[in-house]
This record gives C-alpha cells, sequence and structure tokens, in this order.
C-alpha cells in the first residue's frame, strides 16, 4: 500500500488493508486527489471503473521511482537486504496477519496449507514467533524442504492416515493455495473452536460442511495483507530471526522469462519468490 484516507474506523485501528475507501496499492492502484472524484478500490483497480477515467495509477515493480505518503513508508532494518525485505511487505504480512489476529502463543500448533512464496514464509515467521508449525502439502516431494526450514510436522493432503493422525491438531490454519480445493476437506484438523483462515484465492467456490462446523466451533475466515504497524512488526521480526524469504534476484530484462517460469510453477529449486532488480536496468541510470 502507498495511501488510504487514514479517516475510517479501519484507518484509525490501524487496518489501512481494510480502508473503507479503498485503500491505494503499490500497483495498480488509483491515487488519490482530494480535487477530484475517485478513490482506490481495493477490489478492482482498473482506472474508470469507480470514477474519473482519467485517475492516475501506480506501477508498482516495473516503476523505476515510487512515491509513498510517509505514512505508509517501511523502515528496513539493517542486516536486512533489500531483495529479502521487498517480499516480506507482502508474503511475510500476509503470514503474519492471521496469526497475530487470532492470537496465537508460543507453543500453540499452526497449519500452514501449501509451502510456496506465501506457505514457506508462514512457516518460518511462525517459528520465529515460537509456534508448533505443521505444513499439509499435497507434494510428498516438499517434505524435505518443509522439516529443513524448521517445520515440525509435513501431512500429505492425499494420503488418509497422515490426515487422520493431525486430527484436531491445529489452532490456526492458513490455507495459501489457489487451486481448486474444498476447505471441509481439511476443517477436521483444526482444535474445537479452531479456525480457516483463507489468503490464497481458488477459481471456484470453496464448500464447507455446515456439521462440522457448529458440532465443534470453527470458523472459517479470510485476511488480506495487514496493517502498515504489523508490517513493520514482520519486518522487524524477520531481520531480527534473519528469515527473511527465499528468493532468486533477476535483472528486469528477464522478467518475461521469469513470468513464463511463474505460470508453469518452474521456479529455481529452493525459490519461492523472483525478485527484479531495477537498479541495473539502463532506465533507471
Amino acid at each position: 500500500m502507498v495511501d488510504s484516507c487514514l479517516d475510517c474506523a479501519s484507518c484509525e485501528a490501524g487496518h489501512e488493508n481494510y480502508c473503507e475507501q479503498g485503500f491505494v496499492g503499490t500497483y495498480n492502484g488509483k491515487i488519490h486527489d482530494p480535487a477530484k472524484d475517485y478513490v482506490g478500490n481495493p477490489s478492482d483497480f482498473q482506472p474508470g471503473v469507480d470514477g474519473d477515467a482519467a485517475a492516475p495509477t501506480t506501477w508498482g515493480g516495473y516503476a523505476t521511482k515510487i512515491v509513498v505518503r510517509q505514512e505508509f513508508a517501511i523502515s528496513i532494518p539493517d542486516g536486512l537486504s533489500l531483495e529479502q525485505a521487498a517480499p516480506i511487505l507482502c508474503a511475510g504480512i500476509t503470514m503474519y496477519s492471521p496469526i497475530k489476529h487470532w492470537g496465537l502463543k508460543p507453543g500453540d500448533t499452526l497449519g500452514i496449507m501449501g509451502l510456496g512464496g506465501l506457505g514457506h514464509m508462514g512457516l518460518k515467521v511462525g517459528k520465529a514467533m515460537g509456534l508448533n508449525v505443521t505444513v499439509i502439502s499435497h507434494s510428498p516431494k516438499k517434505k524435505a524442504k518443509a522439516l529443513a526450514m524448521g517445520a515440525d510436522n509435513f501431512v500429505v493432503s492425499s494420503e488418509k492416515e497422515e490426515m487422520a493422525a493431525a486430527a484436531k491438531s491445529c489452532k490456526l490454519i492458513i490455507d495459501t493455495v489457489s487451486a481448486d480445493h474444498q476447505a471441509k476437506d481439511f476443517l477436521p484438523l483444526l482444535e474445537n473452536d479452531g479456525t480457516l483462515c483463507i489468503v490464497g484465492i481458488p477459481g471456484t467456490a470453496m464448500q464447507l460442511s455446515a456439521g462440522q462446523m457448529l458440532m465443534r466451533r470453527l470458523s472459517f475466515a479470510g485476511s488480506l495483507i495487514g496493517g502498515i504497524k504489523d508490517t513493520q512488526e514482520v519486518i522487524d521480526l524477520c531481520a531480527k530471526h534473519q528469515c527473511g524469504p527465499e528468493v532468486e534476484v533477476i535483472p528486469l530484462a528477464s522478467i518475461n522469462s521469469a513470468l513464463v517460469k511463474l505460470a508453469a510453477n518452474d521456479l529455481p529449486d529452493g525459490k519461492y519468490r523472483f525478485v527484479l532488480d531495477c537498479g541495473n536496468h539502463p532506465a533507471s541510470a
């Protein structure tokens, strides 16, 4: 985010990401101008949909410069490289925010569905916060990597025996999976009063089991990034515990090939985020 109204109840509570006027994203966000009748809209970033068709937009990672409202500037601590800090501002806060919101304490069990760009940060942040972390994945091949990064348990979601053994073990499960799947299949892993929180966006509607929900007072929820205060907290946490993301730094000239690899889920072994080095591009000189 680079801006929000800062006046609504959500902004005043430190949840600028839920600004009632719509926050302005770092990319494809409509820039606020008090002299014109348009604002950002977090659910639809297309200019002209909600007002003035000429509303300027933010350019995100393709920009050589960026202007941020001072309240939205994040301090990067010494010892945390910029290439590691950048993905924390999205993936890191996306995982940290629900952990904080649902009040997990050291020793509580956090379930992470999916070990990708979001999931691996959830694992690292969870361990830094003293949590017992279970990674849930359809891919047995990711077990070694998950355990190497500190996971306490690894559950293959297609294995009925492993799923049964993990029943009622998680206080909170953060679902990072964007591929189509059903939430009801993972509710049995929750403790009574547990919460399944989605941060990925599958293409089709998810099914829930009313019986499972009401018999054990389970909750199904969603979460979107986090406020500025929480974002600074997770940046500081990652710097303190040296638990930044696993990244592959690439020159801007390689962006097209990187996008092809992303579409094919073909990232370099052990890497979960591409980071563009715009500073060394001729256009930035």
